[in-house]
């Protein structure tokens, strides 16, 4: 597994309070080969009656794993999780695990629970901080917890005692395609402090990608759509009509991804507005959050009404946790297929492009619910000057795509935009 984007590291910070912060220093997070073993779980029991600490409640976006054509898997992300609470302890001497959980086909109603460690990368998981008793969190239920390998694990699928090196071979065992269930774990050397819950999708090496904005895009309009989901909850009310089965209907032949400018700290409410909203009969379709880990709401609102530099921010959450798994799992440089990109601003469509979409599968929306299509040639000659800096994404100016300003529709309900996408006129 690989992960080379933007490294997060657990501090404290004078408040405090604990979260992950942005480390450009440091390597990125990854998962640790280690796993522990079932037993050991039960001594960190998140609903231990006896942990009377006051938990700390996280908040994090999703991972993406992509299956190649040979059955490893493929990964791009940070495991981007953040923690803000008050914590007694003067020592920083905590980890984050990420815990998955696999039914036991052999006995009914029975689990095993995994840990993976999250670290950044190329650092010993062992040795990095002398404070925490690595012989206890390893070896708690070895009588030899010297000899304890920190790669145990039981009843692994496939009848396995220990797991390989590259940890992908362990988590794949537990993983079903699409959606899985999975929460990080902030621990001290004594309990489970703090919880985190997210979902980790398992993709396929074939599957086909739909990417979906939200302020804007999902919701009427960027400063009332976070009001109405996150304050007020009133989803239906502030969000276009028909949004609902467009998307399920894409999501009948692909996967759709949301990717958001929101920070980290409303990744749960987030979450939950697109799990909740519901359109007649209609719901939201599974899919990744993905979304903004490097500041608060008001450096979201810097970026996107100041230095207007939301393309950058979201091309390179695309192209980091979407187009690399993929092209490194088919080692084709045209991977993944993207069947469409929706968003509401001219930003959102740089972005789309950018990575790889063709113009005429790139959709504008305004607050009008008014949607527009692109045409004509998807290249772009750069001229001295136009370069971003990176020299891998580029982004041609806004003037460039309003001359390439195609088909009207009238909303996400319109006969006509349904028909062009393949999607079912009907809606319920």
């Amino acid at each position: 597994m690989t992960a080379n984007s933007t490294a997060i590291s657990y501090v404290k910070d004078n408040d405090n309070e604990y979260r992950l912060i942005n480390d450009k220093k440091r390597s990125s997070n990854v998962l640790g080969r280690a796993l522990c073993c079932a037993s050991c779980l039960g001594v960190f029991n998140v609903e231990s009656g006896g942990n009377t600490t006051p938990f700390i409640r996280g908040t994090s976006f999703d991972v993406i794993v992509v299956e190649g054509r040979d059955g490893k898997l493929f990964q791009n992300s940070d495991f981007l999780v953040s923690f803000k609470g008050k914590n007694k302890n003067e020592d920083d001497t905590h980890r984050i695990v990420m815990e998955l959980e696999q039914e036991n086909p052999d006995v009914s109603g029975t689990t095993t629970k995994a840990w993976f460690p999250i670290q950044p990368k190329n650092s010993n998981f062992d040795s990095e901080n002398e404070g925490f008793d690595v012989k206890r969190f390893w070896g708690c239920c070895h009588p030899m917890a010297d000899n304890a390998k920190p790669n145990m694990i039981s009843n692994l699928s496939d009848g396995r005692d220990e797991c390989d090196e590259d940890p992908s071979f362990a988590l794949k065992a537990f993983l079903k395609p699409g959606r899985n269930n999975m929460r990080y774990l902030l621990l001290d050397d004594q309990r489970i402090i703090g919880v985190a819950y997210a979902y980790i999708f398992l993709l396929k090496h074939n599957d086909t990608i739909s990417i979906s904005d939200i302020d804007g895009t999902i919701t009427k309009s960027n400063m009332r759509g976070v009001l109405g989901t996150i304050v007020t909850r009133q989803y239906e009310r502030v969000c276009h009509m028909g949004i609902c089965h467009l998307l399920s209907g894409l999501s009948s032949s692909s996967q759709v991804v949301y990717v958001t400018s929101r920070p980290i700290s409303l990744a749960s409410q987030t979450r939950h507005f697109l799990s909740n909203l519901r359109q007649g009969n209609e719901t939201l379709p599974q899919g990744p959050l993905l979304g903004f880990d490097e500041g608060n709401m008001s450096q979201l609102f810097m970026m996107e009404t100041i230095s207007k530099t939301t393309q950058k921010f979201k091309a390179g959450k695309l192209s980091k946790q979407v187009v690399q798994p993929f092209r490194s799992a088919t080692n084709d440089v045209k991977s993944p297929f993207f069947v469409i990109g929706i968003g509401n601003t001219m930003m959102d469509v740089q972005a789309y492009h950018a990575i790889g979409l063709d113009l005429n599968r790139i959709y504008m929306i305004n607050k009008k619910s008014h949607i527009v299509s692109f045409e004509g040639a998807s290249t772009f000659e750069r001229e001295d000057g136009d370069s971003d800096g990176d020299g891998i994404l580029s982004f041609p100016p806004q003037q460039w795509y309003k001359g390439r300003m195609g088909a009207k529709f009238n909303g996400y309900t319109d006969p006509e935009l349904l028909s062009q996408l393949g999607i079912n006129t009907d809606i319920k």
